[in-house]
């Protein structure tokens, strides 16, 4: 019987039209940390926060469009949170953009989708 490979975690990568502004973003709004910036212009970075990381990746135009994004809730990213009540409450108190509001699922978690500074929405979820 052969060994099963175990994975790690992954690690999304988000779109987005310029990096300074983006890590500024999810330094200020969510409490990352820039992990490493590439390219001069920065073409490329990462953004952390305790076991979540995104990929920033700088591009010329939105892939998909603003509005099919929103209206079809295209996700970029889901991240995992052990007190979803607290971080949503600090989401609200800094500001962030919500795209859906705190929401009870009928499989038991609780959620909600934020819109960051270039139109990626990210869903957070914990046990509700």
């Amino acid at each position: 019987m052969t060994a099963r490979s175990v994975l790690g975690a992954a690690i999304p990568q988000l779109y987005v039209a310029d990096i300074d502004r983006a890590c500024r973003w999810y330094a200020e709004a969510l409490g990352f940390a820039e992990v490493f910036r590439q390219g001069d212009p920065a073409c490329y970075a990462q953004v952390a926060r305790d076991a979540a990381r995104l990929n920033l990746r700088r591009v010329e135009a939105p892939l998909v469009a603003p509005a099919r994004v929103a209206a079809e809730e295209y996700l970029a990213a889901t991240i995992l949170l052990d007190d979803i009540a607290r971080f949503y409450a600090g989401c609200r108190a800094t500001r962030v953009t919500l795209h859906r509001a705190l929401t009870g699922q009928a499989w038991g978690a609780l959620d909600f989708v934020v819109r960051d500074a270039d139109g990626n929405l990210l869903l957070f979820t914990g046990p509700g």
